[in-house]
């Protein structure tokens, strides 16, 4: 997962709203580039994929340059209390359409996949008969996040895993470690 970074140009009155995987390291390029003092003043650690272009979006109206916004009010609110933007129920939302894409939760907890060639069938069923193909998609598709910790939550429920598989030790150590990641 992504951080969300806020920095700040004060002297020009503005701040970045940027994502990065490694903070220090994209705080010391911009700061080596700019002309003026910047200041790291917020960050939003585990960030949903898409958290950064909707708070792009919500202040689009004060959009300087590229990722450069003027501050106003509302903004210098988010930065000094990022927890105050309702960050988990866009995060919450923004899952729920990438996971109906894929899969379609059953009444008793399962999940009914709705794409590709495993289409109509639950998948504790496709994890017992098709571990190639959970392989694929946990560890070289580039399915959403919420898909694969679907996937986890019922590997760590499934009772009998055919360990003699060669994906099962990186499903287990998924279904354990995963599943516990936050958004």
């Amino acid at each position: 997962m992504a951080t969300i970074y806020f920095i700040e140009a004060p002297e020009q009155n503005l701040v970045k709203i940027g994502r990065t995987t490694n903070i220090e390291r994209r705080f010391a390029t911009l700061q080596a580039m700019s002309p003026v003092e910047l200041f790291l003043r917020a960050v939003i650690d585990n960030a949903h994929p898409t958290l950064e272009t909707y708070i792009h979006k919500v202040f689009e109206h004060l959009r300087d340059h590229n990722e450069w916004f003027e501050i106003d009010d509302n903004l210098r609110d988010l930065i000094n209390n990022p927890d105050s933007f309702d960050i988990r129920g866009y995060a919450e939302e923004e899952d729920a359409k990438e996971q109906s894409d894929y899969l379609e939760q059953t009444d008793d907890g399962d999940y009914e996949v709705v794409f590709g060639k495993h289409k109509g069938e639950l998948l504790s069923e496709v994890i017992e008969s098709d571990y190639n193909y959970i392989d694929w998609v946990l560890w070289k598709a580039d399915f959403p996040l919420c898909v694969k910790e679907a996937i986890a939550s019922l590997i760590d429920s499934t009772k009998e895993i055919d360990t003699t598989h060669a994906s099962v030790e990186r499903l287990e150590v998924l279904g354990k470690n995963y599943a516990k990641s936050s958004i």
